[in-house]
């Protein structure tokens, strides 16, 4: 029984964190989509099937050696968001946090933001694979007969119960996946339905 209660415990602060994660996800999408909207790029109107969308390993590769460069490869995070057309972090220095942008055409920004606020786990740049997106796109394709083109965003941040680090992957608005979890990019594959959190078995 015990395990029985464990496991709602469990789920019940994966979804309220992923809730959580979505709804800062969203507002750093208003933010820099408006503010890339300025340039002759776009970074709002990337799709993830497009050819410059990140969700391409080649793209998404760009991007954090773009990163990688401007902070270094050590850099610690908090979380990272990575839309179709453009890759967001919140990168933790010291007591300090700082919002970091980079579009799919090149594009970075870096905004300090104040001070590090909570208590959750930072993790080192140097952990995301490059090509982990594109990796977890084509497993969903596979397992789960959800095409590229139905995601949104993907996040990449430690998990509140196990602080180990997760992926979580939002779907298009309408779609009846909210979203889709894996430990790594190619750990095991569960899904948040109608139904609840459930593995996908393909």
């Amino acid at each position: 029984m015990r395990w029985i209660v464990a496991l709602a415990v469990w789920a019940a602060a994966v979804a309220g964190a992923a809730a959580l994660s979505s709804a800062v996800a969203s507002s750093v999408k208003t933010e820099q989509a408006s503010d890339a909207s300025s340039s002759s790029f776009d970074a709002g109107a990337v799709k993830a099937a497009d050819s410059n969308s990140l969700f391409h390993t080649a793209n998404f590769k760009k991007a954090l050696g773009i990163a990688r460069n401007h902070i270094g490869s050590g850099a610690q995070l908090d979380s990272l968001v990575i839309y179709p057309g453009y890759l967001s972090m919140t990168q933790v220095k010291g007591t300090r946090e700082a919002d970091v942008y980079i579009a799919a055409n090149g594009r970075y920004d870096l905004t300090d933001t104040g001070s590090h606020i909570g208590d959750s786990r930072v993790y080192s740049l140097a952990r995301v694979p490059a090509s982990a997106p594109a990796t977890i796109a084509q497993r969903i394709a596979k397992l789960a007969h959800t095409p590229l083109s139905a995601l949104h965003y993907m996040i990449f941040e430690p998990d509140p119960v196990t602080h180990r680090t997760r992926w979580l992957i939002y779907t298009v608005q309408g779609n009846p996946i909210t979203y889709f979890e894996t430990g790594s990019a190619h750990g095991r594959l569960f899904k948040l339905g109608p139904n609840g959190l459930e593995p996908v078995r393909g």
